[in-house]
């Protein structure tokens, strides 16, 4: 009799904790944000948090490009233009770059890295095989041609840059890039894709992400959809391998649509961000998450940003809880020092701390 109760009471057990996987499975699809990923945060207190500025923008999709001469440069990519913000109370909106009007074409933006040391932004056009430069002070431009397809890219530093193109490998599986890392042709104004084998570094990269650069010795390469981060040298080789504190660890389903090696990668299912945005600031890596914790009670109206010393090895310091614009979604975060430049639809956000951050 003692027996089967304890069958009972065994079978019961397990029951029970199937149905809790499966609840917490299905909240974990939720349509704002990925729930209950099995984790748990620290809460870093922020020091007197405060509202400095609150900048009115067309209502648009917006990128933080950088900081640059006492300016926060913007990216909207809804009207194809730069924005420049200084840093005056209030915040005054100096000449806005429209792109096409510069470069007299219209121009299909892949990419946009700021040379924040030399003050030249760099436009990098997929559908052209074209980095577009535009020199700040002296409104100066100039065009570089490459003889490969790239799908972004980014200014290592005076005479390298890094490319990221989309492998044919494992197909059926993940989206596979390739990062490539050139020097300039000095004496023609184009970038060949294997003019010398010695500056071509090769790594792979599972799933689409971000990439920061920090100065122009370190890489880090955050992914979209799952937790994975990988840290580089200046030539391309891992010199860290991790993950963050979340628990998303698959990425999403790709298939080739196309025929005879001809055609294009696509998600299998619709899919949502766990990683939208991140920064890299003094060997710190600052991560918005879209993914709550356990123990998470306010997520919804915060943005949360998960911080990670990347010195030597992955440590998670903790995160910042910072309030969130209500109805509207964070397009993209920028750390300078003590302030926090947060950029919505419509709004330019820029709070101060009593700390750096």
């Amino acid at each position: 009799m003692k027996k089967n109760i304890v069958l009972i009471f065994g079978s019961f057990i397990v029951v029970l904790l199937i149905v809790v996987f499966l609840i917490n499975f299905k909240t974990n699809q939720s349509k704002h944000f990925l729930q209950y990923g099995g984790f748990e945060r620290k809460k870093i207190n922020i020091a007197e948090l405060t509202l400095i500025q609150n900048v009115n923008l067309f209502n648009g999709n917006y990128k933080i490009l950088g900081y640059y001469n006492k300016q926060i440069y913007l990216q909207s990519f809804t009207t194809n233009t730069i924005y420049r913000f200084s840093e005056s109370r209030p915040a005054i909106e100096n000449s806005t770059i429209y792109i096409n009007e510069i470069f007299k074409t219209p121009i299909s933006v892949s990419s946009i890295s700021i040379d924040a040391r030399n003050g030249i932004i760099y436009i990098f056009s997929e559908a052209a095989h074209t980095i577009y430069t535009y020199d700040i002070a002296s409104h100066a431009t100039n065009e570089i041609k490459t003889n490969f397809l790239f799908n972004r890219g980014w200014k290592l530093n005076d005479v390298d840059f890094i490319f990221e193109t989309e492998s044919k490998q494992n197909i059926n599986k993940d989206f596979v890039f390739t990062f490539l890392k050139y020097k300039k042709d000095l004496n023609q104004n184009i970038i060949y894709q294997k003019v010398d084998t010695s500056n071509l570094f090769l790594i792979d990269m599972v799933d689409d992400g971000i990439l920061n650069i920090s100065g122009n010795s370190k890489l880090v390469y955050t992914c979209f959809y799952k937790n994975s981060i990988f840290v580089l040298d200046s030539n391309l080789k891992v010199s860290l391998k991790g993950k963050l504190i979340d628990t998303i660890s698959n990425g999403p389903i790709v298939t080739f649509i196309g025929t005879n090696g001809t055609g294009r990668l696509q998600y299998a299912s619709p899919v949502r961000m766990s990683n939208p945005n991140a920064q890299v600031l003094n060997n710190k890596l600052f991560n918005h998450s879209l993914v709550a914790a356990n123990n998470d009670g306010d997520f919804k109206g915060n943005i949360v940003l998960d911080v990670y010393n990347i010195s030597n090895v992955l440590n998670y310091d903790g995160s910042y809880y910072i309030p969130k614009l209500d109805g509207d979604n964070l397009n993209d975060f920028f750390i300078l020092e003590n302030k926090i430049f947060l950029v919505y639809s419509k709004n330019l956000f820029i709070y101060e701390s009593k700390y750096n951050f």
